[in-house]
């Protein structure tokens, strides 16, 4: 059983913090105002720079934290960036995850 401070937990929580820094939920900025969407953009970039230098002082490699998550299933051939949902279609969006665009798995199915 692992603890709330166990590493195991400590990678899980880094790994959902960026991936909501780096895929936010759309519209990132609900609001069609270019100022409040330079701001929204200024604040979220100063957030990532920040989660990811605490990611890497706390000794994390941020590149396997943001790795695409493992196939769930054969069928599966494109995911979800944020949440990490698996589909069958090449194309399409997250309706979770406001719409985001999924991205490919690179490899073919699982044997």
């Amino acid at each position: 059983m692992s603890t709330p401070a166990s590493p195991e937990n400590a990678r899980a929580f880094a790994r959902r913090v960026l991936l909501d820094v780096h895929f936010p939920v759309l519209p990132a900025c609900p609001v069609n105002d270019p100022v409040a969407q330079a701001t929204e953009e200024w604040s979220r970039t100063t957030w990532r720079e920040a989660v990811e230098q605490s990611v890497r002082e706390a000794g994390l490699e941020l590149e396997k934290l943001l790795a695409p998550p493992l196939r769930r299933s054969p069928e599966d051939r494109a995911y979800c960036p944020r949440c990490g949902e698996g589909f069958v279609t090449l194309e399409g969006a997250c309706v979770d995850c406001g719409g985001r665009a999924l991205h490919r798995f690179e490899t073919g199915p699982p044997t």
